[in-house]
């Protein structure tokens, strides 16, 4: 990945931010979890995401696809 502008890497910042609501959010609604990995993994997971694989997107059901594991 190259050298990001600002306005990427703020839309990056809140993607990843998005990523730790969530994920407060869904362990609360479930009333357990481990959220610290997935935190860990924000930005790793933002930039990826958002950025690296826009150009290559999987499209299964009209919808787009990642796989971690």
């Amino acid at each position: 990945m190259g050298k990001l502008d600002v306005g990427e890497r703020t839309r990056l910042d809140e993607k990843a931010l998005f990523v730790r609501l969530e994920t407060l959010r869904l362990t609360r609604i479930a009333g357990a979890g481990h959220y610290s990995g997935t935190f860990s993994a924000a930005e790793i997971l933002a930039a990826l995401y958002y950025h690296e694989l826009s150009l290559i997107r999987l499209v299964q059901n009209g919808r787009n696809v990642i796989a971690l594991s």
